[in-house]
């Protein structure tokens, strides 16, 4: 019967969470185009976001075992607000008759986390070895973030089976999508300036693999790596504009560019920018059980 069988666990989890972000945008004019214009003529720009996250969350979960094959479980990770601390520097130097721009603002600001639900089962095969297959259904609010967000489903699967000498095997796939946001700066029907909101989901492949090394009875080593891989479009992320260099000589013909005939414009999102990543990452972590 399936009393038989059922092993209910209940668990929670207390986090807290702490991390570092720093993001740098430069631009620097190669030698060969300061030795035609000539030095101090061409302005260069340094962007830098620096901040850290702090905070914390926690999670509820369950896990039933209706058979000796068969289980599942589920968990909740109610959404939190981490604080946001740090600098924001922007420079671009002088030329001509331009000053130079500059911003040094200190950054003090909420950074939200959406809730995220998620189901999975396990099944575990009649084989000579022990092995164990996983899938898991994700939904995260993102709407909680920002209204112009949908909310989503990710996809987790995965299996683990044990080689040798009780030493498992692990590879996966997922798919998690996630938002990207831009502003940009436009005009209305009567001309007068506003702001443009663009949102594009972007979904994330990834393949993972690792395995466990036992060291003593209670206390284990896991490792594992992923590789990812997408592809989504960006507005003008170098607008084309900063490298006119007449507005920087004066002068009425390119001494940069051989074709006089080509307009240096920012591109908007008529003609974006298509962004292709991959990322390999690497972890590792201690198990201890009492």
């Amino acid at each position: 019967s399936l009393s038989d069988y059922v092993d209910l666990n209940l668990g929670f989890e207390y986090a807290l969470l702490n991390g570092d972000v720093n993001r740098e945008k430069t631009i620097r004019w190669t030698d060969w185009a300061i030795s035609q214009v000539g030095e101090y003529h061409l302005p260069e720009l340094t962007e830098i976001d620096d901040y850290e996250l702090s905070g914390d969350q926690f999670k509820i979960g369950a896990s039933a075992l209706l058979s000796k094959r068969f289980g599942i479980a589920a968990t909740l990770t109610p959404g939190t607000t981490l604080d946001k601390k740090g600098s924001y520097y922007y420079k671009r130097d002088a030329y001509r008759n331009t000053a130079v721009d500059s911003i040094n603002t200190a950054i003090k600001e909420d950074y939200k986390l959406p809730t995220q639900i998620r189901f999975g089962f396990v099944y575990t095969p009649r084989n000579v070895v022990r092995t164990e297959f996983n899938m898991d259904i994700e939904y995260v609010a993102y709407s909680e973030i920002n209204k112009r967000y949908d909310d989503v489903m990710n996809f987790y699967a995965g299996v683990e089976h044990q080689v040798v000498n009780f030493l498992p095997l692990r590879l996966g796939f997922q798919a998690v999508n996630n938002w990207y946001f831009t502003t940009e700066e436009g005009t209305d029907e009567n001309n007068n300036p506003i702001t443009l909101y663009h949102t594009t989901k972007i979904l994330t492949p990834m393949i993972t693999g690792g395995s466990s090394i036992k060291l003593m009875d209670n206390l284990k080593i896991d490792l594992g790596f992923g590789y990812t891989w997408r592809e989504y479009e960006a507005v003008d992320m170098f607008g084309d504009a900063y490298y006119n260099d007449k507005q920087y000589t004066g002068s009425s013909s390119y001494v940069l560019w051989p074709n006089s005939h080509i307009t240096l414009k920012n591109r908007g999102w008529e003609n974006p920018d298509k962004i292709r990543e991959n990322n390999i990452s690497l972890n590792a972590g201690l198990n201890f059980t009492w």
